[in-house]
């Protein structure tokens, strides 16, 4: 397999790695859209230390974050907006229930849980 996008080691991102990575985005994004998307990637960091290996399974061994910028990418150059992206952001560790959807609700929102909420359901009707 070829692999056509670049994603940067999610080890030592820190919050301005995040934000020059969403700057390169084919995608415009306002500064309070950056912010959203930098704790959605905190808050999976966050997730993937506290669970260590559980989260990686269907996806190899990479880990939620990595996954979920790999996801993003895809979204923007689709020009979808900050909730997509959070979403596609979220979308692995919600599918494999380390989070659940009313955390993600309460957290970022009911648009992004309802975007969620959706794919989940496409995932099970593919399965």
């Amino acid at each position: 397999m070829v692999k056509v996008r670049t994603t940067p080691s999610t080890e030592r991102l820190d919050r301005d790695g995040l934000l020059a990575w969403f700057s390169q985005l084919s995608l415009p994004l306002e500064a309070e859209d950056e912010d959203r998307l930098v704790a959605a990637c905190l808050y999976l960091r966050e997730q993937d230390s506290r669970l260590g290996n559980a989260t990686r399974d269907w996806a190899g061994n990479a880990e939620a974050l990595a996954v979920g910028l790999e996801i993003t990418q895809i979204l923007a150059e689709l020009r979808l907006g900050t909730d997509a992206l959070i979403a596609g952001l979220l979308y692995r560790s919600v599918r494999q229930q380390l989070v659940s959807a009313e955390a993600v609700e309460e957290r970022f929102g009911r648009e992004v849980a309802r975007l969620l909420d959706g794919v989940l359901r496409m995932a099970a009707v593919s399965e």
